[in-house]
C-alpha cells in the first residue's frame, strides 16, 4: 500500500507534468 505522502507526492507531480506535456505518467503498483 501506498502511503498518503506517496499518493500526494504523485498528485503533485502529475499536476506539474499536466501542465507541461501531455505524456501518461507511470504509477507505481498498488
Amino acid at each position: 500500500m501506498l502511503s498518503l505522502d506517496l499518493i500526494e507526492l504523485y498528485a503533485e507531480i502529475e499536476s506539474r507534468f499536466d501542465e507541461e506535456t501531455d505524456e501518461e505518467i507511470p504509477y507505481p503498483p498498488e
